[in-house]
């Protein structure tokens, strides 16, 4: 049986001490020190692990989603908004709804077979290229476009690739003046991460429209 290595007066002297259980696998083992926890390298690297996957998860979370992804979980558990499917945390995504990955309150959760055939899917009824034309020059957005051709975003995305066809019409988005930018760089003494959650904006797209306004060179 081996045994701890302690000093007693200065001299090192072995002591049989009684086994301890593993913090991972909870099997008994013989301590080789006093603070050995673990029975072996790899479950030391496999708790490492899951810790690491936990803060990816979460930070993941904060920038793909706003952290509202947990929120949803937390509120109605791993279960598909759609087909009513449970599973684990790797198979359920949550979804923007406006198709905007800035819309964060707008989400919901949906298993990876909803998902993809939310993100691929194209129309049932036959929407011809004029129709999409017509559509558009009418409303000049695509929100109302889509509405007015009873299609989704998605669908209207792979419908004018398909076609070919390129709009100075957008998708609703939030309008921010130049002058609301000057005021949320002053208020916030310069600090542009400060002025993007003011403006309800990332990082990214203040600097976008910085550059727009020729306020940074």
């Amino acid at each position: 049986m081996k045994g701890m290595r302690i000093k007693v007066d200065g001299k090192e002297q072995i002591v049989i001490v009684n086994e301890r259980e593993c913090s991972f696998c909870k099997k008994f083992f013989q301590p080789p020190r006093q603070k050995t926890i673990f029975c072996s390298k790899v479950c030391s690297r496999k708790v490492h692990y899951q810790k690491n996957k936990e803060k990816r998860a979460e930070y993941k979370d904060r920038l793909l989603h706003g952290g509202k992804r947990k929120e949803l979980i937390k509120k109605y558990g791993l279960k598909c908004f759609k087909c009513g499917k449970e599973g684990k945390s790797s198979e359920i995504a949550a979804h923007h709804k406006t198709f905007n990955p800035l819309e964060h309150e707008y989400q919901e959760l949906l298993c990876r077979a909803c998902h993809c055939a939310v993100h691929h899917s194209f129309p049932k009824k036959n929407v011809t290229k004029e129709d999409i034309e017509k559509s558009i020059n009418e409303t000049n957005n695509l929100d109302e476009a889509c509405k007015i051709l009873g299609i989704n975003r998605s669908s209207l995305y792979w419908k004018r690739k398909k076609f070919g066809l390129y709009f100075n019409a957008k998708f609703n988005e939030k309008i921010i003046t130049k002058e609301q930018i000057e005021m949320a760089i002053k208020s916030t003494n310069g600090n542009k991460k400060e002025a993007a959650n003011l403006l309800g904006i990332d990082k990214t797209t203040l600097y976008d429209k910085l550059h727009k306004f020729s306020l940074i060179s």
